[in-house]
């Protein structure tokens, strides 16, 4: 089951043992490179930064998958898995 589902309808399912406890940690700080978030959420979602940006996806829909991948790293347990 997808986590977040595009506005394209690509989905996307966050994997969370793609980054440490270390990269959460320096995400959740405000002076965290905007690169090194870059790299994490593309590591989660399996999605292509530089596609992102080449097909100008929206700074609404970023913020959601931004949005909807904290709330699973901060409620893993709510995953039956």
């Amino acid at each position: 089951m997808a986590d977040f589902t595009m506005s394209n309808g690509d989905e996307i399912t966050f994997d969370l043992d793609k980054i440490t406890f270390k990269e959460w940690q320096e995400l959740k700080n405000p002076a965290f490179a905007q690169k090194e978030e870059f790299d994490i959420i593309s590591k989660v979602t399996g999605l292509d930064i530089e596609k992102m940006i080449e097909e100008n996806m929206t700074m609404g829909e970023y913020k959601r998958i931004f949005k909807k991948m904290i709330n699973k790293i901060s409620n893993p347990l709510s995953d039956p898995n």
